[in-house]
This record gives C-alpha cells, sequence and structure tokens, in this order.
C-alpha cells in the first residue's frame, strides 16, 4: 500500500499539535524517542533510556564511525541521536527534519549540550530531495525515519 503524502503544513500542524505529549516522551537524559535496543533482552537491567542510547550506539558501529566524519542524520526529530553521535564519536553531525520547531529544538539542545555550532547543525528539509554533491557525507543515518518516507 503506498504513503499517504501529507502537505508541509499538515506535517509541521501534526507536530506543533503534539509537541506537548512528544516532550515528555523525550524527557529522559537521551532527548531520544525511537525504538530501543537491549543487548541480553532476557535478564537486561539497562534503563528504557540506555536501550535509546543502544540503538544508536549499534548503528554508529555499524557505520564504521571515526572522528572528523561527516554523519547526515536523516529524519533527526530533536537532535538527541546527532548530539550524542557528535559527543561520543566527535564526528560532525547534520541533521535534516521536515519540522522546523523540531530543527530549533535540536539546535538549542546541540548549544545546551556544548558543542560547537559547527559539530552538530540542523536544518528544515526533505532528506529524499536534498542537492548534495556526490561524496559529501561519509555516512547516513535513519532511525525510525526511513519508513516514513513517500518515496522509497
Amino acid at each position: 500500500m503506498a504513503a499517504t503524502k501529507h502537505s508541509q503544513a499538515e506535517i509541521e500542524q501534526f507536530y506543533c499539535q503534539a509537541d506537548a505529549l512528544l516532550e515528555r516522551l523525550w524527557a529522559g537524559p537521551s532527548r531520544m524517542i525511537h525504538f530501543g535496543y537491549y543487548p541480553d533482552a532476557v535478564e537486561s537491567s539497562i534503563s528504557h533510556d540506555d536501550s535509546l542510547v543502544e540503538t544508536v550506539r549499534q548503528a554508529a558501529q555499524r557505520l564504521n564511525l571515526k572522528p572528523g566524519h561527516l554523519v547526515v542524520d536523516a529524519g533527526c526529530g530533536i537532535g538527541g541521536p546527532g548530539v550524542w553521535l557528535a559527543q561520543t564519536y566527535h564526528v560532525r553531525v547534520h541533521g535534516i527534519t521536515n519540522v522546523q520547531l523540531h530543527a530549533d529544538k535540536a539546535t538549542r539542545l546541540a548549544l545546551e549540550s556544548g558543542l560547537a555550532s559547527n559539530d552538530a547543525t540542523f536544518s528544515l528539509g526533505d532528506y529524499t530531495q536534498t542537492d548534495f554533491p556526490p561524496d559529501t557525507y561519509d555516512a547516513v543515518m535513519a532511525i525510525e525515519s526511513a519508513c516514513y518516507a513517500t518515496d522509497k
């Protein structure tokens, strides 16, 4: 079944209306909201917030990130995973979100986390429609966002 294409105004309206609820979900120290990864599902004693970080850690390991790499966080939300990557792996992150409110919150989060302004940047856009030249980025991460792309 084909995905429904919503207008930019509809997307912005939805996320602005849902902001109070989403803020409660993003309230953990990691400022992330996505599925968690529990390394030992049977006897895991890690917190839910730690499982969110572990999801990003697993992605980062598979991307073989090195200090200085430039990473796109496609569908970055309010920037929690990108900020964590920049802090932990010393990479530069460019997050793309289709909600201006989220780009603004992500930028604030990066600055409040002590990152330099070029360590983690966030912008409004459609990560499926970019004009980046080939080989601009070393890696692309899309945690729980690729499923929302209308053109796959």
